[in-house]
């Protein structure tokens, strides 16, 4: 389960560059973490739990371009 460590960094990319995949992947990672249960002590990965609340907060009512169809 490392794919609550990854999103934040892919939701970074995103909003560094604007590139949808990274957003999709960011997403895809987050909801394989709840899927898997696989979410790390707070304590084991506190460096980048405010980012990963920030992004997630901020992107999951936001639908990507794809989903939108391209608009």
């Amino acid at each position: 389960g490392y794919h609550v460590l990854i999103a934040p960094c892919l939701f970074y990319a995103y909003d560094l560059t604007g590139d949808e995949s990274f957003k999709e992947a960011a997403q895809a990672a987050w909801e394989q973490t709840l899927r898997e249960e696989t979410i790390n002590s707070v304590i084991n990965c506190f460096w980048n739990t405010p980012a990963l609340l920030y992004y997630l907060r901020e992107f999951e009512r936001s639908p990507s371009k794809a989903d939108t169809g391209g608009q």
